[in-house]
């Protein structure tokens, strides 16, 4: 006997908040933060986690067990270890180029190192201190993600960072980055660029370089190094003598 079938009505796709948006939501947040082993370390909860992970910041890199060991170390923190057991909180790395976005840029973290709260120029020391290319690298992180880009590490390419247009979640990476200083010899080596150019190419990402231009009498010792650079984005490409030749 043939049941009669049953019309299911299609199910509705939660609809994911833009980038924008989810940044807008991450700004109205007030997360806590320590400084330790060069990453700053989040204790959140889960809506903090989710609004992280929305605007693809940082990585969920342990449970109540991590959380609270970072509790311990972090005695400012308005949790308390039994909450960090108790309530399912879970503990968030982020790299000094997302902690400094957050707390300078959204204006939604506090960070404090060894319990003392760093101030704005404190912060930018320590991550000086603890990453010497840390205001290049971080001028172009707040480069790509003020034009939308969602930017990750791109360690694993050999480059600085790879570009996201959509969440990582939904789509792969568009591009690998390469920030480098106007002037720099790091990058002037053409068979350097070859060899990174190839390797994107056999990853199905595009090669962009990022050249910063310093102001004259710019300083690296201050937040205020940020406004006095500017960026241009230069897309690396293979000739090809059939496509390419006029």
């Amino acid at each position: 006997m043939d049941l009669p079938q049953v019309k299911r009505k299609p199910r509705r796709k939660q609809e994911q908040p833009s980038t924008a948006q989810a940044l807008h939501i991450l700004g109205l947040l007030h997360l806590e933060g320590s400084l330790q082993l060069g990453a700053v370390w989040l204790v959140v909860t889960p809506s903090e986690a989710k609004a992280l992970r929305q605007c693809a910041l940082g990585t969920i890199d342990g449970g109540p067990a991590t959380a609270a060991h970072i509790l311990q170390d972090a005695a400012h923190s308005s949790h308390s270890v039994k909450d960090g057991l108790a309530d399912g909180l879970s503990a968030a790395r982020m790299s000094l180029e997302e902690a400094f976005f957050l707390a300078y840029a959204l204006e939604c973290l506090t960070v404090y190192q060894a319990a003392i709260k760093l101030s704005e120029q404190d912060l930018w020391t320590a991550c000086c201190t603890a990453k010497a290319s840390f205001p290049l690298a971080y001028a172009g992180f707040h480069h790509f993600r003020s034009k939308g880009w969602i930017a990750r590490s791109g360690v694993q390419y050999g480059t600085h960072f790879v570009l996201y247009q959509k969440h990582p979640e939904q789509a792969h990476s568009d591009m690998c980055a390469i920030v480098t200083r106007v002037g720099d010899r790091e990058m002037q080596c053409w068979r350097d660029l070859e060899v990174a150019n190839r390797l994107c190419s056999q990853v199905g990402k595009k090669l962009l370089l990022l050249y910063v231009q310093e102001s004259p009498g710019a300083s690296t010792a201050t937040p205020a190094y940020l406004t006095a650079v500017q960026a241009e984005e230069w897309l690396l490409r293979r000739w090809v003598p059939e496509r390419d030749r006029a």
